[in-house]
């Protein structure tokens, strides 16, 4: 991974940090808005620069075990990215649009106790993608978090904020 995204990636969680807690100045913004389009484009580069300029914060590629309990639905799948508002569960059987759902999140802390709930918290299903499948079969479903506390939250941004500095190349400091 280049020096440049890593570097990037530093600067834009410094601004969306900001931003989460207090309004950016206008110079600071645009920095953001320029930082959040260069990461899109570098996690997908296939997504049209209005879809992305559209979205709260990057989607960040992630493999995660999930669980979740829908309306008369139980199910476990993978959730394939993650950003501050939602995520993306792969699944060959979504949930309706609409439907909410209660997600646990499951990280493995490396072998030292085993797959842990990273953050529980409730979503919504937002979108499903159907992708290139000629029998119309959905992929999965974009769900976006609602009803967030301040404990979820900060769970929820420090696993985004792990989950991205990975996927730029950024290792933990041991």
């Amino acid at each position: 991974m280049s020096a440049d995204v890593q570097h990037v990636f530093r600067e834009y969680i410094r601004l969306d940090r900001k931003r989460q807690g207090e309004a950016l100045s206008i110079a600071e913004h645009e920095r953001w808005a320029v930082l959040k389009r260069r990461l899109n484009v570098h996690f997908q580069p296939d997504l049209p620069s209005h879809h992305a300029d559209a979205r709260g914060s990057v989607r960040v590629p992630v493999r995660l075990a999930l669980h979740f309990e829908g309306f008369d639905e139980l199910g476990g799948s993978l959730m394939t990215n993650l950003s501050r508002g939602g995520l993306f569960i792969a699944t060959t059987s979504p949930l309706p649009i609409g439907e909410r759902l209660l997600l646990d999140v499951v990280v493995d802390d490396g072998g030292r106790t085993g797959p842990v709930v990273a953050f529980r918290a409730r979503a919504e299903v937002a979108s499903h993608d159907t992708g290139a499948d000629l029998q119309g079969r959905r992929r999965g479903m974009g769900v976006r978090f609602v009803d967030v506390d301040e404990v979820q939250r900060k769970a929820i941004d420090d696993l985004y904020e792990r989950a991205a500095a990975h996927a730029v190349g950024i290792r933990p400091r041991r």
